[in-house]
């Protein structure tokens, strides 16, 4: 059956990025009633239930510029179901790895790479180019992107203005990110970077989060008190400084311009580059100092 996804009406940051609202849908299956997720990221009950749909979409429907097969994108919701399908099956199926591992996260991670194979979600090629993309992704992407601007200001504008393109402009292949959003520290303003829902980060750019940045404690103590999270990492902006905290969603990502050290001049981009670290990228760190 073919419908139409419909976007509801709550408001902020939900689990459906935008790029699927009111595009052609079809329903492939119905998983049944439960305890609606868009709440329960949120701490709530999740009632009433609500009915959850194994859906699948069209590349060249979600991206008219889109030009390769039109075959059919993997489907958002088709991923959960089978990892829950293999959560049920993997003590028999996946739950030997290389080296013999068989604990029950071992065993999950293992599943999440053979099921979408094994359902023709993916095919093991796909699997490993993603794989091997992700694994191309780092902090040095950002350090390269900071470096720049503090030594170009006709970039750093360009950066502000659309951090995407500017990645790009480096080389960077960030065109498969959600929009890129660079907030830029100063001496009266420190930005600091947040996911409240999920764990929202710019893994196109940066690669993967750090494991603390997925955590609930973080997560919700960077909103409520993001001054005492900041001194936990050895950061404290003077009293003066006003603090903003930036909440990423499905469709927008955040990066953290950070000021430059004091005592740079004369260092080239790469030596720069070397000062910048991953925590400053986010706001809970500033760069390193000369020599520091």
């Amino acid at each position: 059956m073919t419908t139409r996804f419909v976007p509801g009406a709550k408001p902020g940051h939900v689990r459906t990025p935008g790029y699927l609202k009111g595009r052609s849908v079809r329903v492939e299956a119905v998983l049944g009633a439960f305890p609606n997720p868009e709440d329960l990221a949120y701490g709530l009950s999740g009632e009433p239930a609500r009915f959850l749909y194994k859906v699948g979409f069209s590349q060249d429907d979600l991206w008219p510029e889109y030009e390769g097969p039109a075959r059919r994108a993997p489907p958002r919701r088709r991923l959960r179901a089978l990892a829950r399908a293999g959560g049920r099956k993997m003590s028999r199926d996946h739950g030997a790895v290389a080296g013999g591992a068989t604990s029950p996260l071992a065993a999950r991670v293992r599943a999440m790479e053979a099921l979408p194979v094994e359902k023709g979600v993916l095919t093991e090629a796909e699997s490993q180019d993603n794989i091997a993309y992700m694994d191309g992704r780092s902090t040095v992407n950002g350090a390269r992107m900071v470096a720049r601007a503090w030594t170009d200001g006709a970039f750093r504008e360009r950066l502000l203005a659309d951090g995407k393109a500017a990645a790009v402009e480096l080389g960077i292949d960030a065109m498969g990110s959600p929009k890129l959003v660079v907030v830029e520290n100063t001496p009266g303003a420190h930005d600091l970077i947040v996911c409240t829902l999920c764990s929202c980060y710019p893994r196109a750019v940066l690669g993967r989060k750090p494991d603390r940045y997925k955590s609930f404690a973080y997560r919700s103590r960077a909103v409520r008190e993001p001054r005492a999270v900041m001194r936990e990492f050895g950061l404290a902006p003077p009293e003066g400084t006003r603090v903003a905290v930036h909440d990423s969603t499905a469709d927008v990502r955040y990066m953290v311009l950070p000021m430059r050290p004091g005592d740079t001049e004369g260092m080239d981009e790469e030596e720069l580059a070397g000062l910048v670290t991953r925590d400053s990228l986010i706001g809970v760190g500033v760069p390193h100092r000369p020599g520091g």
